[in-house]
């Protein structure tokens, strides 16, 4: 029965993951910046027959999100292609119901990624991505400054939970890089 705003859903992965979760008494509003990526998401909705899941194509760092009164925000690498995080944080804040939760996850430390044996044409692609970002503005370090963005915006930070993976050869890890 709850409201949940995932907030940058890119095509809607965890939209439908929060949908389910939500039940059929809740719903799910997904905003992305993305036109290609929040089509994809409604169609991904319909596909699965979720009627209580709603798309916005918005830029969350102009969206409203105080009209949707929501009990729980969450937002998947959002942050890190923000470039005032701040400002989205304290967004949440203001619209969370009392008592709502914000979960996020996102970037922090990202060029401890690293291979066994080194390569160096590994750590110039991990350090081409990390430039990329701060080049447009974001930050992969971000996750670090969440808990005082969130503290700043009157939010109480009950949990930080870094995650954390290694990987050989075929394993998901390894695809992943």
């Amino acid at each position: 029965g709850h409201t949940i705003l995932d907030l940058g859903c890119g095509p809607g992965l965890t939209t439908i993951d929060l949908a389910r979760l939500v039940g059929e008494r809740g719903r799910v509003v997904g905003v992305d910046a993305s036109d290609v990526a929040a089509a994809v998401a409604r169609d991904q909705a319909a596909r699965e027959g979720f009627s209580n899941v709603r798309i916005l194509t918005a830029n969350v760092a102009d969206a409203d999100l105080t009209s949707e009164a929501p009990t729980g925000i969450f937002a998947r690498w959002l942050f890190c292609y923000l470039s005032n995080p701040a400002s989205v944080v304290s967004q949440a804040a203001k619209a969370l119901k009392p008592g709502g939760v914000l979960a996020a996850i996102d970037y922090w430390h990202y060029l401890a990624i690293r291979t066994e044996p080194r390569s160096p044409l590994f750590d110039g692609v991990f350090q081409a991505v990390y430039d990329s970002f701060s080049d447009s503005g974001g930050s992969l370090d971000v996750a670090g400054r969440l808990p005082l963005l969130c503290a700043r915006a009157g939010l109480t930070v009950r949990h930080i939970e870094p995650i954390a993976g290694v990987g050989r050869p075929g394993s998901p890890v390894w695809t992943w890089i």
